[in-house]
């Protein structure tokens, strides 16, 4: 088991707490994106881990709006055009709908489930929804989401669906099999022959006035146009420097003006496609996934990107002459690492997935900004630890297997850049430096084999240290503070094993705890034969005679995932869990009943946590999708 999740599995399986709030870093990956045509300061904001989010200034600020969706990955959005209020929301399990701006939501599930990718609603008839899913064709609704019924390609993958406004009779279906046309509301089909037929569509756009004019996106081949309603196509991509189109829209009301976007930014076209230009100044050539245009001020537009580089929410005033970032409160990061400054508090480092990198902040999350551009656009952190010497030295653990970098990063600046420090070759899931000499600094690996290595100049060079460990893959590793030579590591499906001379020699721990994985281990700081371990599937565990045995610590938590476990240093009594899918407990009593602290934790994913070394009743939980949450009063409220 590994604890690196990919995309889909991520989309699949997302449980949420009823509101939410985040500190940040702010931005994500943005889906879809949709403006009220009623009251063009309302946005909408699809994410990918986040769910839904609102604004009702313009973009200048975000609040999640996710009350009853009970899956956060949220592929596309669809506003019904005379009653705004009305949306509807695609998932990985399922859509579903509000009728009061997105205060609320209800499920659609009735004859609608799995994965949906994209939804369409009848420009003329509201009622009238169609929905295209992952792997199941697509379904239609007539009473306005309440019943589905199965229409159109079967088993296909479509990710978009077009209308004609003029007569929605007409009906465009971006599949894996290439692009269907319905004449007759998705009573029938026909496979529309244009090359390449391997290309699937990603958008497809019709001309408001004149439904034979028709445009689709590609994933490769840039974009198609037909003039005949779909019997002759050509490529229409003079000037498209980038020919992977997410996302076409065409301005309503000039319906020659077309923008693009690409997985190297935002082109525009104001001759009907025949040429198109960059107009993503600003932008810094994101991938851009989603776009919308103002209601009533065509020169403002929405762009929605990758997290890549900071990515999120942009918009333009100009018509894409400039963009500008507007993601504040839009929390929408993978968090795989949390660490504070020992020395200053203030300052936090976030280690995040899927493009993030580490962005850092120096006001206990008030503001962040992405640091590090050595490590490259879509680095995988696994691990961040601060020199208790010198906090200016951070090491960062990275890596996936097949995706670079990997190994160990260094910065002796206080995360402003970083430098290649061994074990390139490796995924480094944890990085624990000795309390008592930061030179010696340990690495686990779980990708590219060695277990644990060990540095005894500060990462220059490295040894394995994995004697007795086999070749397992070791995902945590705690030092004990009162003697430094004893170390414990959390394993893959072999529990944890004890060292007693610096990582020399290692033997199992595991009476009582049998042999789970182990992602978290927490000491006791006043008492280091007292640990703990978090485990996969199988909860606490505690040990009071230094690992030697081993007994559940599940009552009032149960048995999840807990991928982090923390101690109050100065009650140490009171210990903190992080789980995957259930939030945060807190134990009073060392451990012997546990209770859920998850007030107002919107995202429930926990994947990191950290305790402010000076007040640790302030509390960071990095979530899988939602960036950072903050309690500042030992986990009875988050924000």
């Amino acid at each position: 088991m590994n604890n690196n999740v990919t995309l889909l599995s991520l989309w699949l399986i997302t449980p949420l707490s009823a509101s939410m709030a985040s500190i940040g870093p702010f931005g994500g990956t943005i889906s879809s994106l949709a403006v009220d045509p009623s009251n063009s300061d309302i946005v909408y904001a699809a994410t990918i881990g986040a769910g839904v989010f609102k604004s009702t200034d313009g973009s200048v600020n975000w609040t999640a709006a996710n009350a009853g969706v009970t899956n956060l990955d949220v592929r596309s959005l669809a506003l019904a055009p005379a009653h705004p209020e009305i949306i509807y929301a695609s998932t990985g399990r399922g859509a579903f709908k509000s009728t009061d701006g997105g205060s609320q939501w209800s499920p659609l599930m009735t004859g609608l489930t799995g994965p949906i990718l994209s939804l369409a609603i009848d420009p003329i008839d509201e009622e009238t929804i169609y929905a295209g899913s992952l792997d199941r064709g697509m379904a239609k609704s007539t009473d306005g989401g309440a019943n589905w019924f199965p229409i159109g390609p079967p088993d296909t993958f479509e990710p978009c669906l077009g209308i004609a406004p003029s007569d929605s009779q007409i009906i465009y279906a971006g599949t894996s099999e290439g692009v269907f046309k319905s004449t007759d509301a998705g009573q029938s089909w026909r496979l529309l022959r244009f090359l390449p037929l391997a290309r699937w569509s990603a958008s497809i756009v019709i001309d408001p006035a004149d439904p034979l004019i028709v445009y689709a996106a590609t994933n490769g081949e840039g974009v198609f146009k037909t003039t005949d309603g779909g019997n002759r196509w050509s490529q229409i991509n003079s000037g498209l420097e980038v020919l992977n189109v997410n996302r076409l829209v065409l301005d309503p009301a000039d319906s020659r003006t077309l923008y693009a976007g690409t997985t190297g930014g935002l082109f525009k076209s104001t001759s009907g496609g025949d040429a198109w230009e960059r107009a993503d100044a600003g932008l810094e050539q994101r991938s851009v996934l989603a776009i919308a245009l103002d209601a009533t001020d065509r020169n403002i537009l929405y762009a929605g990107t990758s997290r890549l580089r900071e990515g999120g929410i942009f918009k333009t005033t100009d018509g894409g002459a400039r963009w500008f970032a507007s993601s504040v409160g839009l929390a929408n990061h993978l968090i795989r690492a949390i660490a504070l400054d020992p020395s200053n508090p203030e300052t936090i480092y976030a280690g995040t997935t899927q493009g993030g990198g580490i962005f850092k902040s120096i006001s206990r999350g008030g503001d962040w900004a992405l640091v590090g551009s050595e490590l490259g656009e879509s680095p995988f952190i696994h691990a961040i630890a601060l020199d208790p010497l010198d906090t200016n030295i951070i090491y960062a653990g990275t890596g996936l297997p097949g995706i670079p970098p990997l190994g160990v990063f260094k910065s002796t600046d206080g995360g402003a850049h970083w430098l290649a420090s061994g074990l390139e070759d490796r995924s480094v899931q944890s990085i624990a430096i000795d309390p008592t000499d930061s030179q010696t600094v340990y690495a686990t690996i779980s990708f590219g084999g060695g277990s644990v290595f060990k540095s005894t100049d500060g990462g220059t060079h490295w040894v394995q240290a994995s004697s007795g460990l086999g070749n397992r893959l070791a995902y945590t590793l705690s030092i004990d503070p009162l003697n430094t030579n004893v170390l414990y590591a959390g394993t893959g499906f072999g529990g944890v094993f004890k060292s007693v001379d610096g990582g020399g020699n290692w033997s199992a721990v595991n009476n009582g705890l049998g042999q789970p994985v182990v992602y978290s281990i927490a000491i006791d700081p006043l008492d280091t034969k007292i640990l703990y371990a978090g485990t996969y599937n199988a909860g606490v565990f505690k040990s009071t005679d230094g690992g030697d045995n081993w007994s559940a610590a599940n009552i009032g938590i149960g048995q999840p995932t807990v991928i982090s476990i923390l101690i109050n240093p100065f009650d140490t009594a009171t210990v903190y869990a992080g789980t995957t899918d259930l939030g945060v407990f807190k134990s009073i009593d060392g451990g012997g009943n546990w209770s859920a602290a998850n007030a107002s934790l919107g995202d429930l994913r926990v994947m990191a946590m950290a305790l402010d070394p000076v007040n640790p009743d302030i509390i960071y939980a990095g979530t899988d999708g939602s960036s950072v949450f903050v309690s500042y009063d030992g986990a009875q409220t988050w924000y």
